[in-house]
């Protein structure tokens, strides 16, 4: 596997697993106005993570690899954890 690929892999993987734990910190927070803000916060830490693991990507890597897996994660492992409670 090349290096690019492995840091694809990376990259997606560790956005997935820390969107589906930020989901049942969001349910534990109650509030959409409170949970929301630390989900973008968690998601900029977790981009400043990412560049020193994979170093600097371009906007659009990034965006692809991480925030919009990260984003769709946190949303439906919310709404998943929301209806089984």
């Amino acid at each position: 596997m090349d290096l690019e690929r492995k840091h694809s892999i990376f990259s997606v993987l560790l956005h997935t697993f820390v969107g589906i734990l930020l989901g049942y910190v969001s349910l534990l927070l109650e509030k959409a106005i409170i949970a929301a803000p630390v989900a973008i916060i968690v998601l900029i830490v977790l981009g400043f993570i990412t560049n020193k693991v994979v170093g600097k990507k371009k906007r659009s890597w990034w965006l692809s690899n991480g925030v919009v897996i990260y984003l769709f994660m946190w949303f439906l492992s919310w709404v998943i954890f929301f209806n089984l409670l």
